[in-house]
């Protein structure tokens, strides 16, 4: 008989991160027999900080050759027999830490679950205590995020992506993701949740009541790098998943309306920031971005307020800048992978940035 849940955690050069991750998951109950690790030929002492916790290295795979993130979970799912030995499977990334409630919200979910639900999406926090713009404005996004389109995606069953860093599926979606000979995009996270609808098995929840809390970028540089990566990949999987058939499925529809919404709003407020830049003038220009920047700062307050976080409102408005860098960011995106098609030269490998 099949156990219910079990986590696995990939992991490189996370020396300074996996210790408080796996603790974490400790305090929150989970019997660490349940959890699984892949060091993805770690350079640095990430393997000595998991012995030094007493974490049982018969449930530790350590890959010889970094071969990335995805094809290091996918080797661990394989290598250990997740699919014979579990019912669900919770991915962690290594910086990230489960609220203590975690463990017993996720059982509740799974034995509770309808046999058409394929998967658990969590509710992602920045982890407090870390004062930046690029946290700061990330408690923000994931406002938005959480409390806009995840809530009302769940409910028409279009949830775009699952969190890397806490989402839990059915083993047997896995099974059948990971079977798959395929070429990885930037985004595996985002890939698998695209690949989940599609293959019309069962629907996918969001419950905000999952938190888990995650290392975001330190400087602003490293959050470029990051949504750089992200937007990327995310172009990556609508040519790769072909979401331009927006007939075909609704998650196909609801991943093309995010898209083109995402280039008119990118395409309009950089047009408009530079016009009014090179005219220092220009009454309707100034106007949009009057406008746009008191929407933004209203739902940065709105935002602190639900998240009981002051962060959003000390970087004000200074954070404002990273809406504009967003923008810049989305449109090379695009223009790389879609119009020049140079994603083939895009090494698929670990992306992340620096740990605290």
């Amino acid at each position: 008989m099949k156990k219910n849940i079990c986590f696995i955690v990939p992991a490189y050069n996370e020396s300074s991160a996996i210790k408080s991750c796996l603790e974490g998951l400790k305090k929150a109950g989970v019997d660490w027999n349940d959890v699984y690790i892949v060091d993805d030929g770690s350079k640095d002492n990430t393997y000595q900080h998991i012995e030094e916790v007493r974490f049982p290295l018969q449930n530790v795979l350590v890959m010889k050759k970094n071969s990335g993130k995805a094809k290091a979970i996918a080797a661990a799912f394989n290598h250990f027999g997740l699919q014979k030995k579990y019912e669900w499977l919770n991915f962690m990334d290594a910086d990230s830490i489960v609220d203590a409630k975690y463990y017993s919200r996720a059982k509740k979910l799974t034995d509770q679950a309808d046999v058409d639900t394929m998967a658990f999406c969590s509710h992602v926090q920045t982890q407090e205590g870390v004062y930046n713009i690029p946290t700061a404005y990330r408690v923000y996004e994931y406002f938005i995020s959480h409390w806009v389109y995840k809530e009302a995606q769940t409910r028409l069953g279009v949830l775009t992506v699952l969190p890397g860093c806490g989402s839990c599926y059915r083993t047997e979606m896995l099974d059948m993701h990971f079977s798959k000979d395929e070429e990885h995009t930037l985004v595996e996270d985002m890939d698998w949740t695209i690949l989940t609808h599609l293959s019309g098995k069962g629907k996918i929840v969001y419950d905000r009541n999952l938190v888990v809390y995650t290392q975001d970028p330190g400087t602003v540089g490293a959050y470029v790098r990051q949504i750089d990566r992200w937007q990327r990949g995310c172009w990556q999987v609508f040519l790769k998943r072909d979401m331009h058939q927006v007939w075909h499925k609704p998650i196909k529809a609801e991943l093309a309306f995010l898209l083109l919404e995402g280039l008119v709003f990118s395409a309009v407020t950089v047009a408009v920031s530079i016009y009014a830049l090179a005219m220092r003038s220009g009454q309707y220009a100034i106007g949009y971005l009057l406008l746009d920047g008191a929407a933004f700062i209203l739902a940065n307050v709105i935002a602190a307020i639900v998240e009981r976080d002051i962060r959003p409102i000390v970087f004000l408005p200074t954070s404002y800048m990273l809406r504009f860098i967003n923008c810049v960011v989305f449109l090379k995106g695009f223009i790389q992978i879609v119009i020049l098609r140079i994603d083939k030269k895009t090494k698929l490998s670990w992306n992340k940035v620096a740990r605290y």
